[in-house]
Parts: structure tokens; sequence; C-alpha cells
């Protein structure tokens, strides 16, 4: 007969762990885990282990314990091992979530075998969680503070760091993080440049160097396969990138907290540089000539050119919607050149789609006559007074119904939120974050609240 306990044997191992001995291995945290089923006895019964090999412990954004939450959301598991606390979790915070709360709430049974914790039986180290929880947080942190300092010295230095240099070089066999050019790639660089630099547009110039079966940049990650598909989203980042002038730019992001995959981006005028550090590609006068006419034509591209009717015409050949083109002259950028309505899928060619129509299109000023006119004479047709009358009377009407219905909705998510409130007020006084005092003051307000909405 099975045990009374379905355990799940929790594993993790990160790259914040590597630097340690043997001992935090998987193998190592098996086998301890192992040793505390046969002292458990035979009530615990191991359902399967859930290992995360190199995953950080500092959120839970991790595929086998989120498969393990599954499990215990479906029954399948109610007792879970690990080898110590910070196997769990690394972010104090949700140590303690799941631990207090979580588990709590589902009847899990939860043992850190070294930390000699477990909530199934009343002893002193049960009380010694959030202290426990707090010091591996305060670890992880410290890691994180040494190695960004150890990668930020590295860049001051002027070294490159990152895994794929940039097109036209190539990490340097005596240095990895040295760059040397690729002569065959740096005529396509100062190619690039000067063509952009005489006028070209970039469509024009992705169009020629797709024709010319130029190959485009990272190549490597396209299974060997050769790739000659040019975007101007490259185009464009490359005809900024100080690199090719010789120089090291970083400091262009930043972490949000050592717990956080999100970043922050920081305003180019912000951003760190080392001079020379390696060959340059193009002359500094040709980059900031390319650097005054991508100005000009940023100018020219902030101007709005809305059109009335704007999705509400469409094409007579596929019966796609019509859209505005803006041209201006190639010479004199800051001039208008035309404004038409064209066809959206002879334009863009999306998703498989084409148009016999093409790009040509109307010039707006003679569409909008042509539509203008052509509604005028079917509003003289249509128009009954005592029908309108009529639809005006039957809109009213269910807009009424409409409000009533929006406003349940609002109340059902306002008093969502206020519960939602409530919950987080208890976690921060669990987490100390509010004393006692506070934590029932807050607490009345928001119970008050939500008798109101009810």
């Amino acid at each position: 007969m099975k045990g009374k306990y379905k355990v799940a044997g929790y594993l993790r191992l990160s790259q914040e762990d590597g630097d340690k001995d043997v001992s935090d291995s998987i193998v190592s945290q098996k086998n301890i885990i192992e040793k505390k089923l046969q002292e458990l006895g035979e009530e615990f019964f191991l359902v399967d282990y859930y290992i995360d090999d190199g995953y950080s412990g500092l959120n839970t954004d991790r595929p086998d314990f989120q498969r393990m939450i599954k499990d215990v959301e479906n029954g399948v598991i109610n007792c879970i091992i690990t080898k110590d606390l910070s196997r769990l979790s690394r972010n104090s915070f949700e140590a303690n979530y799941y631990i207090e709360l979580y588990f709590l709430e589902r009847d899990i049974r939860y043992i850190s075998v070294l930390d000699n914790v477990d909530t199934g039986t009343k002893n002193s180290n049960n009380d010694m969680i959030q202290f426990k929880t707090l010091i591996n947080d305060w670890y992880s942190k410290d890691i994180s503070r040494k190695i960004r300092s150890s990668v930020w010295a590295r860049k001051e230095k002027g070294m490159y760091l990152t895994a794929t240099p940039p097109y036209g070089y190539k990490k340097s066999l005596e240095d990895k993080h040295k760059l040397e050019i690729v002569e065959k790639q740096a005529k396509i660089v100062r190619r690039i440049f000067e063509e952009y630099s005489m006028g070209k547009k970039i469509s024009e110039i992705v169009k020629g160097l797709n024709e010319d079966k130029i190959q485009s940049p990272n190549n490597s990650q396209n299974n060997g396969e050769v790739r000659y598909k040019w975007r101007d989203e490259t185009i464009r980042r490359m005809l900024s990138n100080k690199v090719y002038l010789g120089h090291m730019e970083y400091g262009k992001r930043i972490n949000l907290s050592y717990k956080s995959k999100k970043v922050k981006y920081i305003h180019p005028e912000d951003w760190k540089i080392v001079y020379n550090t390696h060959e340059p590609i193009i002359t500094e006068e040709l980059f900031l000539k390319v650097q005054r006419v991508r100005k000009i034509n940023k100018t020219t591209k902030r101007k709005k050119h809305e059109w009335d009717l704007n999705g509400l015409v469409k094409c007579k050949e596929c019966g796609a919607k019509m859209t505005l083109k803006v041209e201006y002259k190639r010479n004199h950028p800051d001039e208008l050149k035309s404004k038409k309505v064209c066809c959206l899928n002879g334009l863009k060619r999306y998703k498989g789609k084409n148009c016999i129509k093409g790009s040509r299109g109307l010039d707006e000023d003679i569409l909008n006559k042509i539509v203008h006119k052509n509604l005028k004479e079917v509003m003289q047709e249509l128009v009954d007074k005592e029908k309108v009358k009529k639809l005006i009377i039957k809109g009213n009407n269910e807009n009424v119904i409409n409000n009533s219905n929006n406003n349940k909705e609002l109340l059902d998510k306002e008093l969502a939120k206020v519960e939602d409130e409530m919950k987080t007020l208890y976690l921060d006084y669990k987490q100390e974050l509010l004393d006692e005092d506070d934590y029932k003051k807050y607490y009345k307000e928001k119970s008050n609240e939500k008798n109101r909405i009810k």
C-alpha cells in the first residue's frame, strides 16, 4: 500500500551556484532527499523528482517548478522535499509566500532537510524560515552585485563582451575581447554608409543588397543556411553604431533589479564610450554626414499626415483597406512630392496577399471629392426623418442597457481589486513591512471599501 504522503523531490542548480563544490550538484541533492525518505519511513511515497538544472532561484519561472505546482493543484502530490530552502527559492518574498501561504492553504507538507524545517511538525526551526530565506536573498544580491561590477570594469577597459561580433568584424584569435575587421563584410558596411549619405532610402539599400545576393548578418543562427534577407531595422542600427568608428559604447541598458529580468533602456546621451578600442571601418567625416541625413529624415517622418477617410475606403480590386501614402522629394526631404491613396495589399504584400493595382494610387484630393459627392447623393436618397428618429430612440435604449451591464462589470472588477489589496496587506504584515497598528488601520479601510462596493 502506498504511503500517506505523495512526495515531490525538488532539485535546482543554477549558474550562481556554479563556483561552489560538488555538494550542491543534482546528484548530491538527490542522495540527500533519498536518505531523508528512508528516515521518514513507509508513510512517504516518492512520486517524482522535479529537476531545474541551470535556472536561477530568484524567480519561479522554471519549467519543472511550474510542473510541480501544477501537480499540487491536481492533487498528484501533497509533500515537497528539498535539500535546503535556497533550492526552493532565493527570493525571500516568494519563498515565504509558498511556504507560509500557498502550501499551507493547500495542506502541502514542506520539508527542507539541511535547514531542519518541516511544516508537518512543530519545531523551533520553522520559526527561522523568514530569517533563513532573507539570508539566501542577500547572498543572491551580493553575487549579482559582484558580477555586475566585474562586467562593468571590463567594459570600461574597452573589452568586447557580447557573444556575436557586429557585422564587419570578428573576434581576435589572440584575444576574444578584441575586434578585427573582416574586409569582405567591411566593404558592404562602407557601401551602406556611402549610399545612405548620397540620399538613398533605407528600403532602397535593402533592396539592392538582397538583389546582389549579399549575405545578411546572423547566418550562423540559421542552421548553416545562407541568408540574403536584409531588413530595414538592421541597416538602421548599423548607421547609428559607433563601433564602425573604432569606439566601444556600453551602458545602453541596466537591469532594474537582481530579482527581475526587465531592463531599463538608457537615453543615448547617457551612454558610456571608450574611444579607439579597435580599427575603424568608416571615417568620422562619413559617419557625421550620415547622422545629419538621418536627423533630416527623422524630422520629416515625424510630420503626421492624417486622412479623414482612413479605414473607410476599400480597394475595388481586392477589397483591402485603402491607406494614405506620402512621398517627399529625394534631394529636398522636407518638401512634399505627393499624397496618394493606395491599396494596403498592393503596398505591403503582407501575409502572401497581393493586388493587381500594386502601389499605384489616386490623388488624395481627387478621391476625397469623389467620395463626398457620392455620399451626398446617397444621403439625399436615403434620408427619412421618421426612420432616423426611430433609430435614435432605439440606440438610446440600447445604450441604457449596455451602461447597466458595464456598471456591474466595473463593480466586480473593483471588488476583486480590493480583495487582492487586502491579501497584499496581509503578506506585507507577515513580511514585517507593516507593523500591527498600520496593518489593522489599512485593513479596516479596505474592509469598509469592500462593504461599500457590495
